[in-house]
């Protein structure tokens, strides 16, 4: 490396200076961690630094992530993490080790695992199982059997299916097939400053609330929510369920104007540890948020904060019930069933009030 580099370089480490944390990282060989040039730890001696261009090259070199500054934390990371996704979405009907998964992204399966977990929230196996039931959850509306639905899904057998479908949707294939048996939906879309939204109501209150850009998919959404329950786009002669859309719009529009919700009541389907969540999650103060640890020591569950995060995501209620105002407990955002962006902007309206 060239003096002029390498004395830039540690000029910027003994300053801190956060413009090149994304330039290099450094390596201190008497503990055997590397930084970002803006980590507030001690600073070592110069001779017992080493420089590289970025944190995978100080992995391959035998260094282990600092747990202070988190230096994979950035891009670099997220090309990781966009890259062992695209891995896992290509290979759903396969049996992908996180062995396997670790050689394509050229890290060690430990540490991808910690890296994949801090920026999706989840393992890669319990991704590709959620992938798996979400997959499943489509083709029970349309095939003749849940063997078929199961297969087409990726599972090898119905006995994975049984398996993943129970912890993902609280109930079996069998049982989600009918969800919805007996019910009458009625629903309607607007638009808002963050895109459509599907608000769908029962004579006995929400149904669900869904967001997104594109009506037609919000519609097959709901469909494939309720596979057995009649849907129709509301009407004025629905007058049954004419007070639960009003209400719920209201409370919509009322939220993304950065002010407090309307009060509303639910029809929505869910396991006794879903609901208990659902529940939290209404108790969080508007403009303020909690994270998945702290919910589930709210529920009395500490300890169960994964399964925080799926019923977090397996919330229908979008606003009313305010998955958006959880995150992770390093501060990052998180998944967000409706996207990221979407729920960067409902905490900035929220915080703005």
């Amino acid at each position: 490396m060239p003096a002029l580099v390498e004395a830039r370089r540690w000029r910027a480490v003994l300053e801190r200076d956060a413009r090149y944390d994304d330039a290099f990282v450094y390596a201190v060989r008497t503990t055997n961690v590397f930084c970002k040039p803006s980590c507030s730890s001690r600073q070592p001696r110069k001779e017992n630094v080493h420089f590289f261009r970025s944190g995978q090259a100080a992995i391959d070199a035998g260094y282990r992530e600092c747990a202070k500054c988190r230096p994979m934390s950035g891009q670099e990371a997220e090309r990781i993490v966009r890259s062992a996704l695209e891995f896992l979405e290509n290979r759903l009907d396969e049996r992908t080790t996180l062995t396997d998964l670790a050689k394509h992204v050229a890290l060690s399966p430990f540490y991808l695992q910690r890296l994949f977990k801090r920026h999706v929230g989840v393992s890669p196996r319990m991704y590709v199982a959620t992938r798996r039931a979400e997959r499943l959850k489509a083709n029970l509306r349309n095939a003749s059997s849940v063997a078929s639905a199961s297969l087409n899904a990726g599972y090898a057998d119905e006995r994975g299916a049984y398996g993943d479908a129970f912890r993902s949707l609280g109930m079996t294939p069998g049982q989600y097939r009918r969800r919805g048996d007996g019910k009458s939906i009625g629903y309607k879309v607007i638009k808002t400053p963050i895109g459509q939204a599907l608000i769908a109501a029962t004579p006995r209150g929400i149904a669900a609330i869904y967001l997104g850009d594109n009506v037609q998919q919000l519609e097959a959404d709901l469909r494939a929510e309720y596979p057995a329950a009649k849907i129709t786009r509301y009407s004025s002669r629905a007058a049954d369920i004419k007070a639960q859309l009003d209400s719920a719009e209201r409370t919509v529009r009322e939220q993304l104007r950065g002010h407090e919700r309307i009060r509303v009541s639910f029809d929505v389907e869910g396991t006794p540890f879903q609901s208990k969540v659902w529940r939290a999650l209404t108790q969080i103060p508007f403009g303020e948020t909690r994270t998945y640890q702290e919910v589930a020591r709210l529920i009395g569950r500490s300890g169960s904060s994964r399964a925080v995060a799926q019923a977090c995501a397996s919330n229908k209620i979008a606003l009313v019930i305010p998955c958006h105002r959880v995150v992770r407990s390093d501060g990052n955002l998180a998944n967000y069933r409706w996207g990221a962006d979407r729920k960067r902007e409902l905490l900035a309206l929220e915080k703005a009030g």
